[in-house]
This record gives structure tokens, sequence and C-alpha cells, in this order.
């Protein structure tokens, strides 16, 4: 009876379930929190105003460390 129960339940990957309607987040590259926000000239994402400035003051080099999750 146990072994029915098991081999009748649905699996997760076997359950269909439409597309989700919310849009994707997107994280802070620097500090990981939320980032509404893109940077156009490095397309960093920041969450705040003085992550703004602080990428604003960073190298290339180190922009590419960023965008390549060194």
């Amino acid at each position: 009876e146990q072994v029915d129960l098991i081999i009748q339940s649905p699996l997760d990957t076997s359950i269909e379930a439409p597309p989700l309607l919310l849009p994707q987040k997107h994280y802070c590259d620097i500090t990981g929190l939320e980032a509404p926000y893109t940077d156009p000239a490095t397309k960093l994402r920041y969450h705040d105003k003085s992550i703004y400035e602080l990428i604003k003051g960073l190298s290339a080099s180190s922009v590419k460390e960023y965008l390549a999750g060194l």
C-alpha cells in the first residue's frame, strides 16, 4: 500500500506549470543586493547612488573582474 502511494504521487519534474509572470530579479554586482539600475558605460548592475559612485571610480580591469565574477 505504501509503495502504491509513492508511485502515484507526482514528482516535481512531472508537474506542468505556466511560466512565471514576475520579472526576473537582478542583483548588484558589488553588494549582492537587489539592483534596479545598470550603469550604461560598464554594464555593471548597482543597488544605489553610493555604489554607482564607486563604480564610476573603478578601473577597466576591475570592471572586467566584476563582470567575470572573480
